[in-house]
């Protein structure tokens, strides 16, 4: 019992760590500086996650549901937008881990093709609820969404650095006015969603 409370504190340790490490030093940091973020060594942190793949799997295991949980709870009809913007958000706190949200060149990993079909399917029920509203355009469809999510996942790729936030957000208003109804193009951009941590 004991073992198992240790075991399962060590991984929640790994999983803090690497969240710091991965914020400050981008999704290629070391492993190392993981576990010794975590105050473990690098055979506890193998055997919690195999690889870097594991890792930031469980990272967005954690992310997809906390983004579940705030659109489930979410009441405006602005609801896809508010899930794109903390997107965008989390993308630029966490640098590099779009790519392997997006399954670039990672294909075939059975964890990242379940938070891609996860993803995918939180995004597309998000767009369908905000089209029902009539804030979205009428002509949008659930398979969209992962799209929209790809493009703007892409200048985040071509522009790293300082630059990285100012081109997100300039992508993020040219494609919200994209694709919302006539009426609402030019609105605000939408504020975080509160509780929501990046």
């Amino acid at each position: 019992m004991a073992q198992r409370r240790d075991a399962r504190r060590n991984r929640a340790r790994l999983l803090d760590a690497a969240r710091e490490v991965f914020q400050e030093s981008g999704a290629g940091a070391p492993l190392d500086l993981v576990a010794r973020r975590a105050g473990v060594g690098r055979g506890t942190l193998y055997r919690n996650f195999p690889d870097r793949i594991a890792l930031l799997a469980a990272l967005f295991e954690e992310r997809v549901v906390e983004l579940e949980d705030l659109v489930a709870a979410y009441e405006g009809d602005d609801v896809f937008e508010r899930l794109i913007a903390e997107y965008c958000r989390y993308e630029l706190a966490m640098p590099g881990f779009g790519a392997v949200l997006s399954g670039f060149g990672l294909l075939g990993h059975p964890a990242l093709e379940q938070l891609d079909e996860a993803t995918g399917r939180l995004l597309a029920r998000a767009l369908e609820r905000s089209v029902r509203a009539g804030v979205l355009r009428a002509d949008l469809r659930a398979g969209d969404a992962p799209m929209i999510a790809a493009m703007l996942n892409g200048v985040l790729m071509s522009h790293r650095g300082d630059g990285a936030s100012e081109a997100l957000g300039r992508a993020l208003e040219l494609v919200l006015d994209g694709i919302r109804a006539p009426e609402r193009v030019g609105a605000a951009m939408p504020e975080p969603i509160p509780g929501a941590v990046p």
